[in-house]
């Protein structure tokens, strides 16, 4: 996008705008760790992996946007750094229906796991 659109370079998610903004329902608590990215990967120049190991946290869920570039992009990462990797296939959205079905069938062949949100959800309950 940037090689097309230079002049969006450094505008897009700005931190204070309108796209960067967490919607009210999932509004982090004041205890709740928040790693802010500026990258396609949450893991490029961020805490965001000594965080999850200083906690012993293994396995990671990924939903968001674009599946295939931003959710992609952290999802490989946490396998290069040896996470588990489980991809939600249904709260996750590509930037086109292709692309979503590609990285759905990359996580799959190579890099983790997808599951259904309410297969998720379900499993999530029955663990309580």
């Amino acid at each position: 996008m940037m090689n097309c659109q230079p002049e969006l370079r450094g505008k897009l998610v700005t931190v204070g705008s309108w796209d960067f903004e967490i919607v009210d329902e999932l509004k982090p608590r004041p205890d709740d760790l928040l790693i802010v990215k500026t990258r396609y990967s949450g893991f490029v120049r961020t805490l965001l992996d000594e965080e999850l190991r200083k906690r012993g946290i293994r396995f990671l869920f990924f939903t968001g946007i674009a599946t295939n570039v931003c959710v992609e992009s952290t999802l490989r990462d946490a396998f290069f750094l040896e996470y588990w990797p489980i991809l939600i296939s249904d709260a996750a959205m590509g930037s086109q229906r292709s692309m979503h079905e590609a990285t759905l069938q990359n996580v799959e062949a190579f890099f983790g796991w997808t599951i259904p949100a309410a297969e998720f959800v379900n499993k999530i309950g029955a663990a309580d």
